[in-house]
């Protein structure tokens, strides 16, 4: 009994024969429209508004900040570890 092939070949890609498919009317009803506000796009640009005018937290701020916190989480984690392995 002659093993059968699992997986078939692939043929190589060739553009000329793999081309898009073809939207047709959907495209082309899309392109016949205005341009939808979007809903995303308004928050993001009423966000950046308001929080424009606020100062931004300089590199060093910003890396003494999650020094801080990181080392208050993993100290808290190894308290609780050392209570537990204590008992």
């Amino acid at each position: 009994m002659a093993a059968q092939q699992k997986l078939q070949p692939v043929e190589s890609f060739r553009p000329e024969e793999q081309a898009l498919p073809r939207l047709g009317p959907i495209l082309s009803e899309a392109m016949a429209h205005d341009p939808v506000a979007s809903p995303a796009l308004a928050l993001q640009s009423a966000l950046s508004e308001a929080f424009g005018s606020e100062p931004r937290w300089s590199a060093r701020r910003t890396l003494g900040f999650a020094v801080i916190t990181c080392g208050a989480f993993w100290m808290g984690v190894g308290l609780v570890v050392a209570r537990v392995l204590a008992h």
